[in-house]
């Protein structure tokens, strides 16, 4: 993978914090084309915030008359001591299920007591919608969330793992919030990186990362012995949620955490205890977790509850991978049927294009392509 250029040049020392103000930037860079050039930005409402920074809608101009946009401006504090795989990952790895940057650049402000402090800005393509926001839209109004609309969603999400788990990158904090979509067309992209690991290498492991509700059992007892099957577990979280309307597990710490976990997969095993217990109690181990899982989501099917039981696993190394998931019957329906019914609206409309994987794609998803792709393809 390439490195992230370096691209600190002549900036303004204070940043605009109203509404509608526009601000000079000298040195932006095109992801397009990797060449810098000077833009007016001038930033709009703030659409999200959080411990990494905020995120505002923007626009950009070479002449502060005619604007570009709206973009997405998510700003983040550079820290010397974190190194962040953000840039790289959004510069290099083009996906149409990974939000798309278009633009970065560098700036600093100067603090009340003098200081400086300086930052990332990421100028992606404004996406306003989140999958969280879209479940509360369902559920807030007393309604399901529709069961083809979390196979496409959940799917997509698959998608956009395979490529990244290919090159040994987990995402590292894979929530609803962190899903951006399109409900009108049924996309789905994965967004802010700034959690994301190159695993295998040799840098020193992060062992507290990933939203709580969403954080793999592994994380939770800050085993440094993880893999990309973590952004697996959270995967399944968040079909779990698209289900209940809610996260299916609220702990208020991590050893709560594990409680509620236990309480649909039972007690945490011990190591090596499925290597110890014979083949008819590991049956009827299964039988009653699919019976506990059937009492948690007794409305839907069968294949669905399968799903859910392959992607919540307490041991990382059973839990199927992302191309193993793609293949399951609980997106049969995707393959079957080519449209959606979009939320508030009477008319049918067709699926996004869901199988037009690229070479990469098609060498990571190996023997399972023709079990994933429809038979017309």
């Amino acid at each position: 993978m390439l490195v992230a250029k370096k691209v600190f040049g002549n900036i303004p020392n204070i940043m605009t914090k109203s509404e509608n103000e526009h601000y000079f930037i000298d040195d932006i860079v095109s992801i397009k084309n990797r060449q810098k050039s000077k833009m007016y930005v001038k930033e709009g409402k703030r659409i999200g915030h959080g411990s990494f920074g905020t995120v505002t809608q923007s626009y950009l101009s070479n002449n502060s008359t005619e604007w570009l946009g709206p973009y997405a401006i998510k700003r983040v504090v550079k820290c010397p001591k974190v190194e962040s795989l953000e840039l790289e990952i959004l510069q290099n790895i083009k996906h149409p299920n990974l939000v798309t940057l278009e633009f970065f650049f560098e700036s600093q402000y100067t603090t009340k007591d003098g200081g400086q402090v300086h930052q990332k800005n990421f100028v992606m393509e404004y996406i306003p919608q989140t999958l969280s926001s879209e479940i509360h839209q369902y559920f807030d109004n007393g309604y399901e969330f529709p069961t083809k609309h979390i196979k496409l969603y959940a799917f997509q999400i698959l998608r956009a793992l395979l490529t990244l788990h290919s090159m040994n990158i987990c995402h590292g904090d894979l929530k609803p919030s962190n899903i951006l979509i399109i409900p009108s067309s049924g996309i789905a992209k994965v967004c802010d990186f700034g959690s994301a690991q190159q695993l295998g290498g040799n840098g020193d492991l992060k062992t507290y990362f990933c939203s709580r509700f969403y954080r793999a059992p592994e994380l939770l007892l800050n085993s440094k012995n993880y893999t990309t099957q973590i952004d697996i577990w959270s995967l399944g979280c968040i079909i779990g949620e698209m289900i209940k309307g809610q996260p299916l597990f609220k702990g208020d710490n991590a050893k709560s955490q594990l409680e509620k976990i236990a309480i649909l997969l039972g007690r945490l095993p011990e190591p090596n205890t499925s290597s110890s217990v014979s083949q008819e109690l590991q049956r009827n181990l299964h039988d009653q977790k699919f019976k506990k899982f059937m009492h948690w989501f007794p409305y839907i099917e069968f294949f669905d509850v399968d799903f859910l039981i392959k992607a919540l696993v307490y041991n990382f190394a059973e839990r199927w991978d992302a191309k193993q998931l793609m293949a399951h019957e609980f997106f049969d329906a995707l393959r079957n049927e080519t449209y959606f019914l979009p939320r508030d609206s009477n008319m049918p409309v067709h699926l996004p294009e869901l199988f037009n994987f690229s070479a990469l794609e098609k060498k990571a998803l190996g023997e399972y392509y023709n079990s994933i792709v429809p038979p017309s393809n």
